[in-house]
């Protein structure tokens, strides 16, 4: 597993330290200051009730003040703690160095088999790059919040007790899983021969296995998906796909070859810088059709990393209540 480097901001910690303290001192001095003033001031012959009466009045404001910002400030503190813990949080998946950007052949009229020549043939100029190790396209990105769910019919399933699992798909092409760092535990990955009209495969993760054949060989057995008859040849690890804090999420890959989307997005690892790759690979899709469009340009760990600032943010807003 990797482990995300996450760390946060040293400055938005000291400063959201700073307000909390500072608000904490000053909605508690100033009502004491304001009752001291008040005590300076005896007026009438029952100044000695009053001043009593207004003594315990203003003790009372005091502490239950100081009580309030003490929890705020204890509060802010375990928020900073938290997310100072995301960084220990594994993903399932190595994050650095791949570049992640999306092409939308469909947006421009391409029927399904104009736009699967313009994947294959973006996916092979992309790998022809010299900064690219390996590449592949998925329907989904991990980490960016997204995710497809469907129906499936699992044979021999172990009774589920309590809410039934989001079935999770996402659809790839062979060398997605060496891409994202997606370690194959039993069985194979996808290859060229798992192409349209062959039988059709799927790869799960161990989750899938857990969820519905606890303990039990998956690889060769036969899942509903999409009203096919879908045999699983491989298994990779569980990784995160929607959130660092997301409980173990079930996900069924299917090759691309047989199970057509309209939007993918093609990763890369790079051994050179992510920005320049981006570019590049941008280029090489408007050399093949200048009229697609292609978007969202960014890199595995920069989702990650939005996630994180995110968490951040909600810290700041948290201490400053």
């Amino acid at each position: 597993n990797m482990y995300v480097q996450a760390w946060p901001s040293i400055r938005g910690v000291a400063a959201a330290s700073a307000l909390a303290v500072s608000s904490a001192l000053a909605f508690s001095l100033a009502p004491a200051l304001l009752f001291t003033q008040d005590l300076r001031k005896p007026d009438s012959k029952t100044s000695h009730r009053v001043t009593t009466r207004t003594t315990w009045l203003g003790r009372s404001v005091i502490v239950a003040q100081m009580a309030l910002c003490l929890v705020l400030v204890f509060g802010a503190g375990l928020l900073a703690r938290s997310l100072s813990n995301l960084r220990a949080i594994p993903t399932g998946l190595a994050t650095d160095d791949v570049a992640v950007i999306t092409a939308s052949p469909e947006r421009t009229g391409y029927t399904r088999a104009d736009a699967r020549s313009f994947y294959a043939e973006w996916l092979r100029r992309a790998e022809a790059l010299p900064d690219v190790r390996s590449a592949g396209l998925a329907s989904i990105a991990a980490m960016s919040g997204e995710m497809d769910v469907a129906d499936v019919s699992v044979p021999g399933a172990t009774a589920i007790t309590g809410p039934r699992p989001n079935n999770n798909f996402n659809v790839v092409t062979p060398d997605y899983f060496r891409t994202v760092g997606l370690d194959l535990i039993a069985g194979r990955s996808f290859t060229d021969t798992d192409a349209q009209g062959a039988p059709a495969v799927a790869v799960v993760n161990q989750q899938f296995i857990d969820a519905y054949w606890p303990g039990e060989a998956a690889v060769g057995r036969r899942i509903v998906a999409g009203g096919n008859d879908v045999r699983i040849v491989g298994v990779v690890q569980t990784a995160k796909y929607q959130d660092l804090r997301e409980e173990p999420q079930i996900v069924i890959y299917r090759p691309f070859a047989q199970s057509y989307w309209n939007q993918l997005k093609l990763h890369a690892r790079v051994t050179g810088d992510v920005q320049s790759t981006l570019a590049a690979l941008a280029r090489v899709a408007r050399d093949i059709d200048p009229r697609i469009p292609v978007y969202g340009g960014g890199s595995l760990s920069g989702y990650v990393d939005a996630i994180v600032a995110n968490e951040r943010e909600l810290s700041l807003v948290g201490t400053l209540c």
